[in-house]
């Protein structure tokens, strides 16, 4: 009976190492998972996301803004230049009293032919879809709503508005595609095409007040 109980310990032992090795892998793989933008999670402060974002990226400018950015309530943003899915990208991060609620890529290479920002934007929906699944919105129009309300600028078929919504337990992540207008030609109205994709915490801390 000894001799069994001598030969069943180290059986036993190593059992147990191998299930404590996948239980430590299995939490790795959750914490990978559990981060709402990058290598961040909504409530980082600044210093925290510097801290997080790889050698590679620059940071472009840091700066306070209009309480109300981009749909997102927050009075900073810190903004860096990147490559994303082999595109350059400016890379943005939003906070509310140093406190991150909202990140951003915008895709600001220009093309001649409208249709390449399309193949860019279902490039972008593709990659997404695989991360997140089935969008739970998609609304793809040929027509700024906004030039509507102003009659210089008549409603154009060729304006571009494509827009896909994604959402996770803490974040809604938006894919646009729209014609602006480009602020540095106000002269002569020029347009531009922009491809955003904004990932907005859902709870962010300033809901708490009310």
């Amino acid at each position: 009976m000894k001799i069994l109980l001598r030969q069943c310990i180290p059986i036993t032992f190593l059992v147990c190492t191998i299930l404590l090795y996948h239980t430590a892998c299995f939490s790795d793989d959750q914490g990978a998972t559990s981060f709402d933008f990058r290598k961040t999670r909504w409530g980082m402060t600044k210093n925290e996301v510097k801290a997080s974002e790889s050698e590679s990226a620059r940071i472009q400018t840091e700066k306070k803004i209009n309480e109300s950015y981009t749909g997102l309530v927050a009075d900073e943003v810190i903004v860096y230049n990147e490559k994303v899915a082999e595109m350059d990208v400016q890379m943005s991060y939003f906070f509310l009293n140093d406190s991150l609620v909202g990140s951003e890529y915008s895709f600001r290479k220009e093309y001649e032919k409208k249709n390449s920002y399309i193949d860019i934007y279902y490039k972008l929906r593709n990659i997404l879809a695989r991360k997140y699944g089935a969008p739970v919105s998609e609304d793809e129009t040929w027509k700024d709503e906004r030039f509507q309300k102003r009659p210089e600028f008549p409603s154009d078929p060729n304006h571009l508005s494509y827009k896909s919504i994604w959402e996770t337990e803490k974040t809604e992540i938006s894919l646009s595609l729209k014609t602006v207008f480009d602020t540095r030609y106000q002269v002569t109205k020029e347009m531009k095409n922009i491809i955003h994709i904004l990932y907005a915490s859902k709870n962010p801390e300033y809901l708490e007040d009310f």
